[in-house]
This record gives C-alpha cells, structure tokens and sequence, in this order.
C-alpha cells in the first residue's frame, strides 16, 4: 500500500482535497437547518462555524508540523507509547469508513429518491462504489488529482445558481438580527458540523510536498468551503419567503428544479446527476484513510482487497438495513458526537499536551 507520508500532494490538491470532503450530502439540507434555527439571519452563523473550523485546522497542522513525516497513529505513538498508537489507528479508522457509509447512505437516498425510484438501494451503493476501485487505492496522489477535476464540476453547478440569486428577492433578508444574537448562537452547532472533515490532515498532511504552505492551504479550503455554503444560503433564502423554505427538505434541489430549459423538463436531474462527482469527493478520502488503519492494523500492503472487502461489506449492510432518510438523519446525529470530539476536541488535547511536553523535553535537555 502506499504510505500517506508518500510526498505527492501539491499545495493546490492538497486544498481540494480538504475542502472536498467538508462539502458532502449536507450542503442540501444546510439552508433549511439554518432557517429553523435563527430564521433569515442563519446565514450569520456560518461564519462562526468557520472559525471554530479554521482554528481546529490550525492546532492540527501546529501539531503535526513537529513530526512532517507522521499520520495521527505515530503522533499518538511518540506522546503515549506503543498501544495508544493501535488504538489511535483503530478509532481513527472506524470513525472514516463510518462516516464514509453514512455519506454514502444519503447519497444512494438521494438517488433513489430523485432518479432511480426502483432500483434497490444495495444495487445504487454498488454502482457507486465500483467506479471508486480505480481511484481511492491509488492513494493521495490520485484523489488529488480527482478532487482538482471534480472541483470543476462544483463551479459549473454554482455558476447555474447564479440566475436564481440575481432574480431572488434580498428584501427577505432584512432586517439583519431581527431577533437578536440569540437564535444565530444556537444554530453554530448545525454549521461546526457540516464543516466536518477538514480532520483529513491528520493523514495527509505528511502527504504535503511544500509543508511550509500547508497552514496558508488549509485556512483557503475552509475559507472555499465558507463561500460556498455561504453562497447556496443566500440563493434559498432570497428565492423562498422566511416561512415557505423551511418546508423543503433539500432547498438547493427545489431551486434548481425551477430553473426551466426550452429541451430539458428535469434539469435538477441533471445537476443532481453532476453533483455525484462533488459528493463523492466527501467520502472517497475517508475510505482511502480507513483502507490505509486497515493496512497498519493487518501488517499488510493490499489496498485494492481491503477496498473490495468494504465494497462488499457496504453493500451487505444497505441490504439487511435498507435504511430511510429518518435512519440516516439518526446516523448522522450519532456519529456528529465523534465528529466534535476528533475533529474539535482531539486537536485541542494533542496542542496541548504536545506544548507540555515539548517544553518538559527541553527542559529536561538542559
């Protein structure tokens, strides 16, 4: 298998990646969430999402930075022994391929909902993981070329639901806090969720060809992530009235499903069908980096078996579960839990005992 410290990544891969896995399934429904929470002023709460992301990507690569050529494994390895190194690889590769089958799971409900009303669900996860055999052992290397690629398919989506914005009505906007900082507060946590996946630096950061850029990259791919959602929010809330968007599921679909072509009846189809591209950029890291702790934990080099191992498993478990969109939304709940504490409370723990305990090093060099 190709080790993660393998140096592959350029600066500008490196910031696709990142901002590929924060934009999965979630950007669909971000906008309703954000209208329940704090009304027209949600918009306001993605910021403070952003900073609360930023300064975690910050103590990761603050962290990391003193061992270049380390994954979270090692890291933990060198500050609490050998078993803190099994069990890091352990959770960190049971929380990615977790959180990869959930992302996977919206997906294929969003397929079968919009597209594919009689296929089996099992049938759908296949197709969409089979594709993915050729890219995800390839390593970093590969997915940041895919990323680079997929990343154009995002801006032809975006430059679509420009027309939406310009004829949207910005009167629904005001007026600003109408009901004070109150209901924004409350609604950060739905935003510090879905900027969830920037925790991929712990595994490739030693991937980083120009290491001395990475803190400037991983501050652009949040900052990416931020305008875009930033962007898909303010095309719902001018297109729909303050009381009428949070009756749509997925406001994004239900705007572009306005959109009228003189030879296309369905064009959100079509988008939606585009926009595969950009989700599986979200879960096809995570995979990678679980078939990777698989690798560590069995002392073996075969990525394409493990791979095929979780295809098969993926697909058995959409079979016996067949799950609903209620059972995803309880998935995801569930694993947004593990998300704060390895996304958010991890890098806080490790900057601060790395900062101890560089400076008990020191202390006890002199």
């Amino acid at each position: 298998m190709r080790q993660p410290d393998s140096r592959h990544l350029t600066l500008l891969q490196y910031i696709f990646l990142i901002h590929g896995t924060q934009v999965a399934v979630g950007v669909l429904s971000l906008p309703r969430q954000l209208a329940e929470g704090a009304g027209t002023d949600g918009w306001i709460a993605l910021f403070f999402g952003w900073m609360a992301s930023v300064t975690a990507s910050l103590l990761i690569i603050n962290t990391m930075k003193s061992y270049p050529n380390d994954h979270l494994g090692d890291l933990l390895g060198r500050f609490f022994g050998r078993w803190a190194r099994w069990l890091g690889i352990v959770l960190s590769g049971s929380y990615f391929v977790v959180f990869a089958f959930i992302m996977l799971t919206k997906t294929v409900l969003y397929i079968k909902s919009w597209m594919l009303q009689e296929t089996p669900q099992y049938t759908i996860m296949l197709l969409l993981l089979l594709p993915a055999i050729f890219i995800v052992p390839g390593g970093f290397k590969i997915l940041g070329r895919y990323t680079e690629l997929a990343y154009l398919m995002k801006i032809m989506i975006v430059l679509i639901l420009v027309f939406p914005l310009i004829e949207g009505k910005f009167i629904y906007l005001l007026p600003v806090l109408k009901e004070g900082w109150g209901p924004v507060l409350n609604t950060v946590t739905s935003t510090v969720l879905s900027y969830l996946g920037f925790e991929v630096a712990f595994f490739c950061y030693p991937a980083l060809q120009q290491k001395q850029h990475a803190v400037r990259g991983i501050i652009v791919a949040n900052t990416l992530t931020l305008l875009l959602y930033l962007f898909i929010t303010m095309v719902c809330f001018t297109h729909f009235s303050p009381d009428e968007i949070v009756q749509f599921n997925d406001p994004p679909l239900t705007v572009l499903k306005t959109i009228e072509l003189r030879y296309v009846e369905r064009f959100d189809v079509i988008a939606l069908a585009l926009y595969l591209f950009v989700l599986s950029t979200s879960w096809m890291p995570f995979m990678y980096i679980g078939v990777y702790c698989s690798g560590l934990i069995l002392g073996k080099q075969k990525p394409v078996q493990y791979f095929s191992i979780a295809i098969a498993c993926f697909v058995l478990v959409t079979l016996w579960l067949n799950p609903s969109f209620h059972d995803s939304d309880r998935q995801i709940k569930a694993i947004s839990t593990g998300g704060i504490c390895f996304a958010y409370l991890l890098p806080l723990f490790l900057w601060g005992y790395g900062w101890v305990y560089h400076r008990f090093k020191r202390r006890r060099a002199v």
